[in-house]
């Protein structure tokens, strides 16, 4: 992403309004709505979301919940908190960026200590030299791109994935856009839609998620109505792959090798690869699953939703042995994403700015200082570095390499 750090290229991106990018004007336009958002988010105030997140349901309970989550004592689940006194001047580590954009965001990928890339809605962020900055953008009249998800084997080989959706009709087709440094013109026509073969059956497919355990081993996950989808890249083309039968799509990727790789979907499932066949794991709880990670092969976190009307979300652990649920006060949201830097440091998050942290024992409630929904979660393990992103734009971040 060395193209994307050059000032010369984020004042194009800024400058160009023919790709959707944002004006000096409307770049100060947008920090004010961030402001005027977070400001009447703290006086209780809901927003909905201006354009599309992704497919995942959402429960009932998630409609009509107000207030901060503050982590104000010893004693395990933490409820809504509207005296921040209660906190004992703790540091709140959590701090909201600048964002470029308003575009509602869906996920964030770390390439290294004080870089990420993150991606939503017609719109993909770099992060880089302390500053967000646009890296690509799209404007269409008649249809919108939405990336659901990102991953790169570096800084300089990433893929992005989604959907492009007709406004009218709603007819959609599945999306990868893959960035290569080493191509000759400008960071914009970096990012290159990816080719797929014909023989694919792409017909409503979204690609939800992607992960792969190097360059040239790269897996992409999603569905339609018609069941899941799994696609390969090894390096020279992309195969479909045999995975276990069953409805919704892939929302979750994770691996520690090729040949030791985790996916995680809609109707409950999980899955297994041992680098050559894909197997069904029996899971406590069979409830929609949006994310799953691990701090190693025997250390898992699958998180999502539940069907029951409970404040409190189970949040599946795997143990090396066996899977359990790990309850976590949530107010009856749905949990999102899930990252974490070792199996004692976990984060998850969830609707209006709730971050859950597992301490290796319990899951408590951080204090965050947004009230936007939150869909993404990632970060850069050696340095500590922590990013979330979700609705309107939002960022939030802890860098350890930064101010």
């Amino acid at each position: 992403m060395r193209r994307l750090m050059d000032s010369r290229y984020s004042q194009k991106w800024t400058a160009d309004t023919r790709v959707g990018g944002l004006t000096v004007a409307s770049r100060a336009a947008a920090s004010l709505a961030v402001a005027v958002f977070v400001a009447l988010a703290a006086a209780g105030c809901s927003f909905s979301p201006s354009q599309d997140y992704d497919d995942r349901s959402v429960t009932t309970a998630d409609s009509d919940r107000h207030g901060f989550l503050v982590d104000c004592g010893d004693n395990g689940i933490v409820e809504p908190n509207t005296d921040e006194t209660c906190n004992h001047g703790k540091h709140m580590p959590w701090r909201i960026a600048d964002s470029p954009t308003t575009n509602n965001l869906a996920a964030v990928w770390s390439a290294g200590a004080g870089e990420a890339i993150a991606v939503g809605h017609d719109v993909i962020l770099y992060y880089g030299n302390e500053r967000w900055n646009t890296a690509w953008t799209y404007s269409a009249r008649s249809h919108y791109i939405h990336l659901h998800d990102v991953w790169g084997s570096s800084s300089n080989n990433v893929f992005a994935v989604g959907k492009r959706q007709y406004r009218r009709s709603g007819t959609r087709f599945p999306l990868i856009l893959h960035y290569d440094s080493q191509c000759s013109s400008d960071s914009r026509e970096c990012w290159r839609k990816v080719e797929l073969p014909d023989s694919l059956d792409l017909e409503r497919v979204s690609f939800t998620s992607v992960w792969g355990s190097a360059a040239d081993d790269v897996y992409v996950g999603g569905g339609s109505g018609r069941g899941h989808m799994l696609l390969h890249y090894d390096g020279t083309g992309w195969q479909e792959q045999t995975f276990p039968r069953g409805n919704g799509v892939i929302w979750g990727l994770w691996g520690t090798a090729a040949d030791d790789i985790v996916a995680a979907t809609s109707s409950g499932m999980v899955a297994h690869y041992n680098g050559t066949e894909w197997s069904r794991i029996k899971l406590p709880d069979s409830a929609p699953i949006f994310d799953i990670w691990g701090a190693g092969s025997d250390r898992l976190f699958a998180v999502g939703t539940t069907l029951s009307s409970s404040n409190e979300q189970p949040m599946q652990h795997y143990d090396g042995t066996s899977w359990e649920r790990v309850y976590a006060f949530t107010n009856g949201s749905s949990v999102y994403g899930v990252w974490g830097v070792g199996p004692d440091n976990v984060f998850a998050i969830s609707r209006r700015g709730r971050i859950l942290h597992y301490d290796g024992n319990q899951w408590r409630n951080e204090e965050a200082p947004t009230d936007m929904d939150l869909r993404g979660i990632g970060g850069h393990a050696a340095s500590g570095d922590l990013f979330a992103v979700g609705q309107d734009g939002t960022i939030l971040q802890r860098i350890v390499t930064g101010p």
